[in-house]
């Protein structure tokens, strides 16, 4: 793309499947082999289908180069391939063994080195595994931090916690079809010494690689918890909280503790936990959901509808409500396949009074597909991005 000297934007999309020598020491090499021969016919019809030139990085990765094109279009293009590699592995049986995502480094203007687009792209992949198999990323290669080192980004965090820096973003979720407010989501930034913005996609899969993970949850909560008792809000309230932090005995410790101190609050909050992350470790998580109910608050699984077990899930745990994966937000227009799926979930869920809530919604076109579906609501940037609620102390000071 640096050679081209019509390029002033464009994408690296990276497909990264992962363990992928325990799937053939399980499976077979010829399996193996199999499964990443199917998966390169599919990169190499796109490829030339859309001109973008593609290549196979390593042994289990596939890199394409898409010239000129925007974010939008690459994130399209990238849940587009996402969806067509797990058809591949529903056809060969393997949807349930092989684990992939897809990260997508964008740029405008000038072309960044090659080690900055990988380093943004395996950032992204990164970020997208932590919230499941197949699940697609998409960052900016001049983000902050992309290229960060481990040790560099233990640091950062240590130094966040110590200092307190996370800004809380807050986002409406809309019902359908009449676009009441159902709740508000708070999501949390990581604010450097500098002042810079760093997105949870880019810290939370560090914190995670760290072990501080629940360590930024509690921050988090605190904070949130803190002020909706100093500033009450009416309204549902959800919060994310990490798989990390559901198996951490002090973390629940300490919120048990924090939620019998404020009832009220309590009574507002629904924990939002991911699909993937419940389904690792389902029995804990059912004891968390429990311990929530028990004390007021409210449990719901997000990011779903990427897990084969979606189904078992959701009648085992019971959640308040689903929020569908974005992925099935953007093929609902013209993927049959997903419009069935997210009518199919709807259905399921209505006798168990479980509403399905669609995320990543853009535009208005894609509404009347979500009605006719049967989502109670949506939520994304057609709404609006998420507005500053509570920011850190060196900003409230």
């Amino acid at each position: 793309m640096r050679e081209a000297g019509d390029v002033h934007r464009g994408a690296l999309v990276l497909l990264q499947f992962h363990y992928f020598a325990a799937f053939n020491h399980a499976s077979g090499y010829q399996r193996g082999d199999a499964l990443l021969e199917g998966v390169a016919a599919v990169v190499a019809a796109r490829s030339a289908a859309g001109g973008a030139p593609a290549a196979r990085w390593s042994g289990a990765a596939f890199a394409i180069a898409l010239a000129n094109a925007t974010r939008e279009e690459a994130g399209t293009y990238a849940e587009a391939l996402a969806r067509a590699v797990y058809a591949v592995l529903v056809e060969t049986g393997d949807a349930a063994r092989a684990a992939y995502n897809v990260g997508v480094a964008t740029f405008a203007g000038a072309c960044p080195p090659l080690g900055q687009l990988l380093a943004a792209a395996d950032g992204a992949v990164a970020g997208a595994a932590a919230r499941g198999s197949a699940v697609v990323d998409t960052r900016a290669a001049d983000s902050t931090g992309v290229a960060m080192g481990s040790s560099a980004w233990r640091r950062r965090l240590e130094q966040a916690l110590a200092g307190r820096r996370f800004e809380l973003r807050i986002q409406a979720v809309l019902a359908l079809p009449g676009r009441e407010p159902l709740q508000h989501e708070i999501m949390a930034r990581l604010i450097d010494e500098d002042g810079r913005s760093v997105d949870a996609g880019d810290f939370f899969p560090m914190a995670v690689r760290h072990g501080v993970a629940a360590r930024v949850d509690r921050l988090i909560l605190e904070r949130v918890i803190d002020r909706l008792a100093r500033a009450p809000q009416s309204g549902e309230i959800a919060v994310n909280v990490s798989p990390a932090s559901v198996v951490d005995a002090d973390f629940l410790a300490w919120l048990k503790s924090r939620l019998l101190a404020a009832p009220a609050v309590t009574r507002q909050l629904v924990f939002e936990l991911s699909e993937s992350g419940s389904a690792r470790d389902r029995d804990r998580v059912l004891a968390f959901a429990a311990m929530l109910r028990a004390l007021g608050a409210r449990f719901a699984l997000d990011n779903f509808g990427l897990h084969r077990e979606s189904l078992q899930l959701m009648r085992a745990l019971l959640p308040a409500y689903v929020k569908l994966s974005r992925a099935h937000t953007v093929a609902l227009r013209e993927d049959e396949a997903s419009r069935f799926f997210v009518a199919s979930m709807v259905r399921l869920g209505a006798p168990l009074e479980i509403p399905v809530i669609a995320q990543g919604v853009e535009d208005e076109d894609v509404l009347p597909a979500l009605s006719s579906a049967g989502c109670a609501g949506f939520q994304g940037y057609l709404v609006g991005p998420p507005a500053i609620w509570d920011g850190p102390p060196h900003a409230q000071s």
